[in-house]
């Protein structure tokens, strides 16, 4: 298999749909969100859980971000599991990719930030078909939608474990959801978890089926699902879910 090949055509032809997109179609939305409980049943029944958002879009089209140097391997991975349609997995995407108009991300303000990997992810999803779940569902600002089921799977499972940084925030959101279960911490480094990917595949394929295993290690989380998926444990990419709950707290 020819990594950087493929990795080199496959983003020059991204960067060419995208202009295209951004010329051509800058209005057009693909696919429609997923409701809240159409998201908590088909967690409840197994399905694992990754997310996409701007950091994703800038290593598929070849940069680095700060917490995670550029990689072919990665962004083959994050290719994979991403664009490839896959049996038992929910993808979230933000809702400014699938809800807000050019035009609304220009009066927001917010075309900058988001106008490229929307671009990107239109390119690859429009006329799809294809239905997603709220990237920003474990860290809304009003509420945590998916907190609810989240709850409910980690009282159901057999074993919790959490992939995640250094931090207490992981142990004071245990706390403060009341969960009362004892948890499995693997450790991984602040910046590019990617370095360790193969230690954290072996520690995610050791797990088994009933076992819960909740991601939070950067663009490293999808390529563990793109390598895990189907493999025994669910997994879920909650993103930033322990440092915004305890910023959460701290408000309060």
């Amino acid at each position: 298999m020819n990594i950087q090949g493929d990795t080199e055509i496959n983003r020059n032809h991204v960067k060419l749909k995208c202009l295209a997109i951004k010329i051509v179609h800058p209005f057009t939305l693909p696919g429609r969100n997923l409701a809240k409980n159409q998201v908590e049943e088909l967690l409840l029944r197994g399905y694992s859980f990754v997310r996409w958002g701007d950091g994703e879009a800038s290593i598929l089209e070849g940069k680095s971000i700060s917490y995670q140097c550029y990689s072919e391997e990665l962004a083959f991975e994050l290719k994979s599991v991403l664009f490839q349609p896959r049996k038992q997995l929910i993808v979230g995407a933000p809702y400014i990719f699938t809800c807000k108009s050019l035009l609304s991300l220009i009066l927001e303000k917010k075309f900058v930030i988001w106008a490229e990997s929307r671009a990107l992810f239109i390119s690859q999803y429009q006329n799809t078909g294809r239905v997603y779940a709220d990237a920003f569902g474990f860290r809304s600002e009003s509420d945590f939608s998916y907190l609810g089921v989240l709850k409910r799977l980690i009282s159901a499972s057999t074993s919790i474990y959490v992939i995640a940084r250094e931090s207490d925030n992981v142990d004071s959101f245990f706390s403060a959801i009341g969960a009362g279960r004892q948890v499995n911490r693997i450790v991984v480094p602040s910046d590019s978890c990617y370095s360790v990917i193969g230690e954290m595949e072996r520690q995610v394929n050791a797990r088994g089926k009933g076992d819960l295993i909740l991601l939070s290690c950067g663009l490293a989380s999808k390529a563990l699902v793109a390598r895990c998926l189907g493999a025994g444990a669910q997994l879920v990419d909650v993103g930033h879910l322990f440092d915004h709950f305890a910023e959460r707290l701290v408000k309060k």
